[in-house]
């Protein structure tokens, strides 16, 4: 819930639900939905409406090139996945994704900004359920925010890499300096200040909290669980790879990756160091995130929601918070986090 302040002085306990046209709908603590002019608020309030609208860092100005390879320059407002929407000369202008070059779909796509709805939806989906399985779809309710609360030692693991042909690399050094350092530099931009921040230590170091493992075939994997005292009931036929986590009230303790050799990629990684820190499901509400799951072609790179996950839990939950604690921490705090 929010403190609504109207321009009189008058105060109202709500919660922002959508915008319909120039009104926005909020539900008071009586759960009556009210649709009202933003005017009629205080200027912190209006202020809060147009950062839910379009956050200030969108605004900056960009050039953009279309298809036909022409520049231009223009300000960013939105992006709903069909359409950018830019301010130019005063105006505002509306292109179809499909008539920008690779570059400035790729910069719209990361900042998609999606109704209020639809992420709280996802974000619920991803960080209060587990993946049952890997990459299978299915999920089961946890009921809990997952997080680490200390800087977790990131370690990869030797187990059979010599049988492995990655492209990147010939040994664990330099996989970790090329295909592992900059994801979890990016990452831990998301997380700084927040306390917590992953340290790529040396390989084959036993005490790390995230041991990362290679495999060849789920002979491989099913090793890997055994060694590590997770019991063989996962799904190993994963497209990419597999993470286990031991926790204890919400508090991430111990976990492990498990990477397919033949599928490992940016993409992969990314995905798998970001739900190692506790947003553990896969969802296919929003199509350009790291949590959408093991279909199709994983994002290299943070969505604005994906920043705002991780923000939000690192920033504002604790762990082993609660569904209606986590909901109505998300009322009150929730942003995207555009590039």
């Amino acid at each position: 819930m929010r403190t609504w302040t109207h321009v009189d002085g008058r105060k109202l306990e709500a919660r922002f639900i959508e915008f319909t046209g120039d009104k926005i709908v909020i539900c008071d603590k009586d759960k009556r939905s009210l649709k009202l002019t933003p005017s009629i608020f205080s200027d912190a309030d209006q202020k809060y409406i147009n950062s839910l609208l379009h956050p200030p860092a969108f605004l900056s100005r960009k050039q953009w090139i279309d298809s036909n390879g022409k520049s231009f320059e223009a300000k960013f407002i939105a992006c709903d996945g069909r359409f950018l929407r830019l301010e130019k000369d005063k105006g505002e202008l509306s292109i179809s994704l499909n008539k920008l070059d690779r570059d400035s779909l790729k910069y719209a796509l990361a900042n998609q900004h999606f109704d209020l709805k639809t992420e709280k939806r996802f974000v619920e989906k991803v960080c209060l359920h587990n993946e049952f399985g890997a990459g299978d779809g299915r999920s089961s309710p946890r009921g809990y925010v997952l997080k680490w609360n200390k800087n977790p030692k990131l370690s990869l693991q030797s187990l059979n890499f010599k049988e492995l042909s990655f492209p990147v690399a010939t040994d664990l050094v330099n996989l970790g300096k090329y295909s592992f350092a900059p994801t979890i530099n990016e990452i831990n931009k998301v997380l700084q200040g927040t306390g917590v921040q992953i340290e790529l230590i040396p390989p084959d170091q036993k005490m790390a909290d995230i041991k990362v493992y290679f495999a060849s075939s789920d002979k491989d994997f099913r090793y890997i669980l055994r060694i590590n005292g997770i019991a063989n009931t996962q799904h190993v036929r994963s497209l990419g790879a597999l993470f286990n986590y031991r926790e204890r009230n919400g508090e991430i303790t111990k976990a492990i990756i498990i990477f397919r050799d033949r599928h490992f990629s940016r993409g992969i990684v990314l995905q798998e160091i970001a739900q190692v820190l506790g947003p553990t499901n896969d969802s296919s509400l929003i199509e350009n995130s790291v949590f959408n799951g093991d279909s199709g072609t994983l994002p290299t790179e943070l969505s604005s929601i994906d920043r705002g996950i991780l923000s939000f839990i690192y920033n504002h939950c604790k762990s082993g918070e609660s569904v209606t604690r986590f909901r109505k921490l998300f009322d009150e705090h929730w942003v995207l986090h555009p590039r």
